[in-house]
């Protein structure tokens, strides 16, 4: 099969739509303006007298009130239906409110480190008498972050100047 070639072999955008480059009559914005002045003479009065709708489009049957059932059943049952989730005070199905708990955890990752904080604020607090966990301390390098599972490993020198942190609080409170 021959290929078929689908752009035009003309590139020049006068060549392509020679109509549209011409700038349109003086009679023509004339006859515009003309329309656009009738239109507004017309009144709201005018234009009801002649919007009636055909016959053809006329509503056959009205619906009344007592040919509507008295009762609806729920078309949902009570299992299907979801959940209000309490982080973010929207309903959910089951498997969203799992989601929702991930995707607000992704979004609490320390930008610096990718770590979430809050999972290491009790072990900074208990080990090293720190209010929370900072990443700053911990992690002097985010290159060299060692961890086994989710325990981060924290390098030697890293525990010494914690551990001299903690002296200092221990002295400061003896005096």
């Amino acid at each position: 099969m021959d290929a078929v070639e689908l752009a035009p072999k003309a590139t020049n955008a006068e060549e392509l739509v020679p109509d549209s480059m011409e700038a349109p009559e003086e009679d023509a914005l004339d006859s515009m303006d003309a329309a656009l002045e009738a239109l507004e003479e017309l009144t709201p009065e005018g234009l009801t007298a002649s919007a009636s709708l055909p016959e053809s489009l006329a509503p056959e049957e009205i619906v009344v009130p007592e040919s509507l059932p008295d009762f609806v059943p729920d078309s949902m049952e009570p299992e299907s239906q979801g959940t209000l989730c309490k982080r973010c005070n929207t309903i959910h199905g089951d498997n969203d409110i799992v989601a929702c708990r991930l995707a607000r955890r992704e979004a609490s990752r320390c930008e610096c480190c990718r770590v979430v904080h809050r999972d290491y604020d009790l072990a900074a607090r208990i080990l090293d008498d720190q209010d929370k966990f900072d990443c700053l301390i911990y992690i002097s390098d985010v290159d060299k972050l060692q961890m086994s599972g989710e325990i981060i490993l924290v390098p030697e020198h890293v525990q010494n100047k914690l551990d001299e942190q903690r002296k200092m609080k221990k002295d400061a409170n003896k005096e």
